[in-house]
């Protein structure tokens, strides 16, 4: 029997578990048909994702997510504190230490509270978090996330000669 959907082989994104089957089922959200003549649906492979039904080739996930597992049907944004650099991540990167990042995030580049961000001079923030991200100079208020040199809060009672200082000096 010949309809407009199985006239012949099972049309890819579809499944067709018995021989003669005139209505192919098309394949679930998560998993894939990939080609003609398919007798069951494969469960997208960690790293991918198969957003609807009757997909044909899983989607690699974006960057700034992941795909944790196998059958995904939406990437999962990475979590602050968590970086997700490449397309078809699977497990979430952590952050170098005292990095941090905001959700979906495909590097880290904020400071973690208790430090403040310098302007790089040489190198990636990421391979040298410690030469971008410093400690707190003394007496000033670092507790906001990403606090830089000119954000830096000086508290009453002291003073800095200009924003690209870090020495605060009492009144």
């Amino acid at each position: 029997m010949q309809t407009s959907l199985c006239g012949g082989a099972c049309p890819a994104g579809y499944a067709c578990p018995k021989q003669a089957t005139v209505s192919p089922t098309p394949c679930s959200p998560g998993s894939y048909c990939p080609q003609e003549a398919t007798v069951a649906e494969t469960l997208c492979p960690r790293g991918l994702h198969c957003p609807q039904a009757a997909t044909i080739d899983p989607v690699r996930c974006p960057p700034g997510s992941y795909c944790p597992e196998e059958g995904t049907v939406n990437p999962v944004p990475c979590p602050p504190g968590q970086y997700c650099p490449e397309e078809a991540t699977v497990d979430p990167l952590p952050c170098p230490y005292p990095l941090t990042s905001r959700n979906g995030s495909t590097t880290c580049s904020i400071c973690l509270e208790g430090f403040s961000l310098v302007p790089p001079a040489v190198g990636d923030i990421m391979t040298r978090p410690d030469e971008h991200c410093l400690s707190c100079p003394r007496n000033a208020d670092c507790s906001a996330p990403n606090t830089t040199l000119a954000s830096l809060s000086v508290p009453a009672g002291y003073w800095r000669a200009s924003l690209l200082t870090p020495e605060l000096y009492e009144c």
